[in-house]
């Protein structure tokens, strides 16, 4: 389970971590088989040796003082909780990642370091970061911006670097796995619509590694009987490569939307969908810079069928109710007696029909 090994003596259980006392055969498990991607989680293969030695290498950028820019937003007045061991705090109303410091504030975006006399700004790129910082806890969810660090700077650039423990992939026994482990509770900004902040999913799901390029994939699903959600993302290093979708239902309806973008070509895709009782409508758009294609679609709200019978069903009953006061309303008529067969009726002479 991402990347890790578990054993126990039934399949009922108790399970306990396994990776560092595999049995001997997990080695010999052929490469093309269809087991094959697991030997990078296996100590000693060449698989997790790679891996291994991918993990380490950084990703490193070189940016510019003069153009790069930062604009943290928060939920409310910032607000921050202290990081437990260190005497930093972090901020928990906003989706960046700002520390305090001392008397200054420190931000981890993409891969970067900036620094600010507040909390709100104005941020610059930071030539050097405080070494308290690489300090945090693997209990913190910030935990993941210790292995980003400065390598090089210039009066006029920066040059920022970070190895796999930033994409949250870890050295573990000999390995390479996904997340802490650890429970990073989400922050919840009240609000007449709350505001949700949730952290990365540190353990569990589908994840899988490619130790041939650094690449790697996740995903999960939760469901029941009336509500589901699922999820997944993907990134490629080599690239920068990245994709990441999810979708919600329930009895009601539901909404998913996706994104993937490849900053070496250009390409990207976006779309998203909602769908209801009532109607459903959906977008997407799409670039591909080596064919030069592109596309855009769109579908507005349409009525479901569901939502077509509603309304037929309603116009039904008012046509019902509408003629039904008027057979109300209309003055009574007198209704002749019955004419025995054979017999011919007299007709008044202003009433009878010209011949």
């Amino acid at each position: 389970m991402s990347g890790r090994w578990f054993s126990a003596p039934s399949l009922h259980g108790p399970w306990s971590f396994a990776t560092a006392d595999l049995p001997a055969d997990f080695a010999r498990i052929p490469p093309d088989g269809p087991r094959g991607f697991v030997l990078a989680s296996v100590p000693g293969t060449v698989q997790a040796q790679e891996a291994l030695i991918h993990a380490q290498i950084p990703q490193q950028a070189t940016l510019s003082i003069a153009d790069t820019r930062l604009e943290v937003l928060y939920a409310g007045e910032p607000k921050f909780e202290p990081i437990p061991g260190t005497g930093m705090a972090f901020a928990v109303n906003t989706s960046f990642n700002v520390m305090r410091v001392e008397n200054a504030y420190y931000a981890c975006y993409q891969g970067a370091w900036f620094v600010a006399p507040a909390p709100l700004g104005g941020w610059a790129l930071a030539t050097s970061v405080p070494a308290v910082i690489y300090t945090i806890p693997p209990a913190s969810p910030l935990y993941p911006c210790t292995y980003v660090r400065v390598y090089a700077a210039t009066p006029t650039t920066v040059t920022y670097g970070y190895t796999a423990g930033y994409s949250m992939a870890f050295v573990s026994a000999g390995v390479v796995v996904y997340g802490t482990g650890y429970y990073y509770p989400p922050y919840l900004y009240p609000a007449p619509i709350p505001i949700y902040y949730p952290y990365p999913v540190t353990y569990a799901g589908a994840t899988y590694y490619n130790s041939a390029t650094g690449a790697w994939a996740q995903g999960g699903a939760i469901y029941g009987p009336w509500y589901g959600a699922r999820g997944g993302s993907a990134y490629n290093p080599a690239t920068g490569a990245w994709a990441r979708g999810g979708s919600v239902y329930g009895p009601y309806g539901g909404a998913g939307a996706f994104s993937a973008y490849n900053p070496s070509t250009g390409s990207y895709a976006h779309g998203s969908a909602v769908y209801g009782p009532d109607g459903a409508a959906g977008n997407a758009s799409w670039y591909n810079a080596r064919t030069g294609s592109a596309a855009r679609r769109s579908r507005t709200p349409t009525p479901t069928a569901a939502g077509d019978r509603a309304r037929s069903r309603g116009r039904t009953r008012r046509c019902t109710r509408k003629a039904r006061a008027m057979r109300a309303a209309r003055p009574a008529r007198s209704v002749p007696a019955p004419v025995p067969r054979g017999w011919a009726r007299a007709v008044p002479a202003a009433t009878a029909p010209a011949r």
